[in-house]
């Protein structure tokens, strides 16, 4: 009897470990690509990370540590020429992609990804009136707006794979995902399987970073789901809201979509205390930033954005960080969001700062148009000699 004690009370001592995490990495852009050799790294607050390699197969299998099923457990992974994806776990029994590096200045990549059910689950990309970018448009690239769908999978899991290799200003892009399978089988938009079931998660990826994810809302009825749009100046808008009344059939019910994005855009009131704190950490990112320690500048500057995404002053921040780093494709993405969030008094002078550091990035890449137009917006919202300068190197070239 004591014996049988002591096992009772030595088990209970011993740290939960979960059964196996078993994942699957695959390449975004190539059907079925397996990525050998890629880094899964386990993170959670105050404990030990644990890393793991995916074998010859892509395939990983681990003891989780932490718990497969522990919210606050961050899993990384990372391979050479790929940008590192970072998710939150709940992560066990799913398929994840990982997204080459892009080279295009003005390029997005969108990646899909979901859970066994609902089986087949579509990604689509609406161009205004011009483009719908989808399964039945797989094998035609857009003529007007260089997007193609890159992978498209039927059977669970995915990923679905959207890339935009150059996005143009004047446009409005909406990309929806859509439970084809729910479609099929003829329900209505009072199916929940897509909110309940799928897990699904889009990646947003620029450059060689993960700028943006999202996570499917949870007890939400409907069979198309809109995570995000980017506005006609490239500026990526939150909306994770459900529509009603899509079909496949529609040509690009692009009235209606942006109806319903600009009915449920996510306003996000962040708390005073995490206001004060992303203030903290914009000015320890500065600090950073001043002593030439770029990568922690970065890191700190999305901490702060994380906690308040309406700080204009970080983002501009994080646009000259990435410029420091020669992350020019995220660099523009950050200086535009600075010039969409600006707001009170130092509100012309963060918009021109991040006209002209746009300017000077599309100098450097040659490209005269879009840095004459972008030095000329900084100087209508700023007299500054650098800008005028610019404007008239630009026209010299042009």
């Amino acid at each position: 009897m004591k014996k049988l004690v002591f096992l009772c009370l030595l088990l209970l001592s011993l740290p939960a470990f979960a059964a196996n995490v078993d994942l699957l990495i695959l390449d975004a852009t190539v059907k079925d690509k397996t990525v050998p050799n890629a880094e899964v790294v386990f993170q959670k607050q105050g404990q030990s990370s644990v890393s793991a390699k995916t074998g010859t197969d892509g395939k990983l299998s681990i003891a989780a540590p932490f718990g497969a099923d522990d919210s606050s457990v961050l899993m990384i992974i990372r391979k050479d020429g790929y940008s590192p994806l970072t998710v939150q776990c709940p992560c066990d029994d799913l398929v994840y992609a990982i997204s080459p590096v892009m080279q295009a200045l003005d390029g997005i990549r969108v990646v899909l990804s979901w859970n066994r059910e609902p089986e087949d689950v579509d990604a689509h990309l609406i161009i205004e009136d011009q483009e719908h970018i989808y399964w039945g448009e797989q094998n035609t690239k857009s003529s007007l707006n260089d997007a193609e769908l890159d992978v498209d999978d039927t059977d669970s899991y995915g990923p679905e794979t959207i890339t935009i290799n150059k996005r143009r200003n004047g446009l409005r892009y909406i990309y929806a995902v859509h439970n084809y399978s729910a479609y099929d089988a003829g329900k209505t938009d009072t199916n929940t399987d897509l909110s309940n079931l799928s897990q699904a998660k889009v990646f947003v990826y620029i450059g060689s970073s993960l700028i943006k994810s999202y996570q499917v809302p949870r007890s939400a009825p409907g069979m198309t789901w809109l995570p995000f749009y980017i506005d006609s100046y490239g500026n990526i808008v939150d909306v994770n809201a459900f529509v009603s009344n899509f079909t496949t059939t529609d040509e690009y019910i692009t009235s209606r979509l942006i109806a319903a994005v600009e009915g449920n855009s996510v306003a996000y009131r962040p708390s005073t205390q995490n206001i004060a704190t992303s203030t903290t950490l914009n000015a320890d990112g500065e600090t950073a930033y001043h002593n030439k320690d770029y990568q922690t500048a970065v890191a700190l500057y999305l901490q702060a954005i994380e906690l308040d995404p309406n700080n204009g002053q970080a983002y501009s921040n994080l646009g000259l960080a990435y410029q420091r780093m020669n992350n020019f494709s995220e660099a523009l993405w950050a200086n535009r969001k600075a010039i969409d969030l600006a707001s009170g008094s130092n509100k012309n002078t963060i918009q021109a700062s991040s006209y002209y550091n746009i300017a000077r990035i599309y100098e450097a890449q040659g490209q005269w148009q879009d840095a004459l137009e972008h030095f000329e917006l900084a100087l209508s919202k700023r007299d500054n000699k650098a800008y005028t300068d610019g404007i008239a190197r630009m026209k010299a070239k042009l």
